[in-house]
């Protein structure tokens, strides 16, 4: 049998208490072993347990959304003997935030969140002390993930970015001429494709640049809501040709600038026409 008292002793969030303390935990333990590929617990699911790593590995993955059909689970951390997992279990949250997954076989402790929060009643200041570990351990966590997100990032730019500039440049091989000539209208076509291309290759790099994220840090600059709209238009308009939508403008001539991140404001207004587009009927009308 495991010695719970000397693991819980070792492990971040527990590592500060007194020896009766610990051993007040230890009396919630509960011995739990897993088995390669198995689920200690799952994102979204109600927090019971808080669980610390006898032996073996687990894997602790979290749910990225890239947009409404697009999901992927990325591995944030990998915890190992004497780290804990679960502290959503501690904080007496509503759901835990990871999914956890054996690497291998695994034997953890799993200490019952609804009597250790009942000790924090009873002793505050030892609640205190797990309580900001706990936080420590979570800061650390969130850090992790932001570089996978970055690294993910920096995946799907390279990898969205070459075949990009390969349509950029047919394009400009068709408008040159050098594959037949081209009605006006075809010019046209292509070259607000071509610009439409080089606002999502902007848009890429910008989502490479985490801190820009921060809106706090956005560079506002004086921009022409016009020709923000306009452009918006331009990137749901075959959208709206295939319902047979009809996409109608009413602005004064001379409306001023406003204060602003060109890039960003004209994502939030093109997603706003692009519900426009996806909500309203075949054959209806969308007014800007």
């Amino acid at each position: 049998m495991t010695d719970c008292a000397a693991v819980l002793r070792t492990t971040q969030i527990f590592g500060e208490l007194t020896g009766e303390e610990i051993r007040k935990i230890a009396d919630l333990c509960q011995e739990e072993t897993f088995e390669t590929g198995q689920i200690i617990f799952k994102e979204g699911d109600a927090p019971d347990k808080v669980y610390v790593i006898v032996q073996g590995k687990v894997a602790l993955d979290m749910g990225l959304t890239f947009s409404a059909h697009v999901r992927r689970r990325a591995t944030i951390e990998i915890v190992t003997r004497g780290q804990p997992v679960g502290w959503s279990a501690v904080a007496g949250s509503e759901a835990f935030t990871m999914t956890a997954r054996c690497l291998e076989k695994t034997i953890a402790l799993g200490i019952d969140g609804a009597g250790l929060r009942r000790l924090f009643d009873c002793d505050p200041q030892m609640g205190y002390r797990v309580q900001r570990r706990t936080v420590d351990l979570v800061r650390s966590r969130l850090g992790n993930a932001r570089d996978t997100l970055a690294y993910i990032l920096s995946v799907v730019s390279h990898d969205m970015k070459a075949p990009l500039h390969a349509v950029q440049s047919y394009q400009q091989v068709m408008l040159g001429g050098y594959a037949g000539e081209l009605s006006q209208k075809q010019k046209d076509m292509l070259a607000r494709s071509s610009e439409r291309i080089d606002g999502l290759l902007g848009l890429i790099d910008d989502l490479l640049d985490l801190s820009r994220i921060d809106s706090s840090e956005l560079e506002k600059t004086p921009s022409s809501l016009v020709k923000i709209v306009e452009s918006s238009l331009e990137n749901v308009r075959p959208q709206a040709a295939q319902k047979e939508l009809k996409l109608t403008t009413d602005w004064p001539a001379d409306l001023p600038s406003v204060m602003a991140h060109p890039a960003r404001m004209q994502q939030v207004v093109t997603n706003l026409l692009a519900n426009a587009v996806k909500f309203t009927p075949n054959g209806g009308e969308i007014k800007v």
